[in-house]
């Protein structure tokens, strides 16, 4: 996301390539799955900090949990084994919200004042 933030506020050109497939895997267990979205939380954090200190609202960019039924919920419910993926679903926001929690408790440090922060 950081990328295609800077790209853009360069003018950077992004294209959609209708049929393109990336491929994209990770052998997770468990403890590897909890650390992998932890560690995207705390990314985020820093990502939602640097933004807001360029002026971005804080609380728009991160507004996707408001989302997430619609985006996420609805879909797994409507799948015939609903369970096992509203679990993973359950452990993604954990593990992600308090990684995001501690990135962005992190960063506040980082700014000498609200303002800068907006958060």
């Amino acid at each position: 996301m950081l990328f295609r933030s800077r790209w853009a506020q360069h003018h950077g050109r992004v294209v959609w390539i209708d049929g393109a497939q990336v491929f994209h895997h990770h052998d997770l267990n468990f403890a590897s799955f909890f650390r992998q979205h932890y560690r995207y939380g705390q990314g985020a954090a820093c990502f939602h900090a640097i933004r807001a200190k360029h002026g971005a609202n804080f609380w728009d960019d991160v507004s996707f949990r408001a989302r997430a039924v619609e985006l996420l919920l609805r879909p797994a419910l409507a799948h015939k084994r609903p369970l096992p993926i509203i679990a993973l679903l359950l452990v993604w926001q954990i593990a992600n919200t308090a990684g995001f929690l501690r990135g962005w408790f992190a960063a506040r440090k980082q700014y000498s004042s609200v303002a800068e922060f907006r958060g």
